[in-house]
């Protein structure tokens, strides 16, 4: 029975805006996460740098699933599951509705 086990260091994480529901037995929608990969999303669609993306999460008070502070290199780490999700986000409701009402501002504040 033990050969049917899977080494811990086997196990990974949920994709990025999921996460294991109660049942341990599928994904479900992690909310926070989600509207972070919409914020990413929303800036990479205007061009806006990697730097300002990072920047702008932290701005916002997102944190990675870490508990620090988002770089732009995590944040480039996240571009496949951005392409993954991306046509779920942009048809989303939710992302619709904030495509329309006030424009994302970028806070200018930071230092280079």
């Amino acid at each position: 029975m033990s050969s049917l086990r899977r080494p811990a260091d086997a196990l990974e994480d949920a994709p990025y805006g999921l996460q294991v529901a109660d049942d341990c037995q599928h994904l479900k929608e992690n909310s926070k996460e989600k509207s972070a990969l919409m914020l990413m999303m929303e800036l990479i669609v205007k061009d806006e740098p990697l730097s300002k993306v990072a920047d702008e999460l932290n701005r916002r008070g997102y944190q990675n699933r870490d508990g620090h502070a988002w770089t732009p290199g995590q944040v480039f780490d996240l571009l496949p599951r951005l392409i993954e999700a991306g046509p779920r986000i942009l048809t989303n409701g939710d992302y619709i509705a904030r495509k329309h009402s006030k424009p994302v501002r970028i806070s200018t504040d930071a230092q280079w």
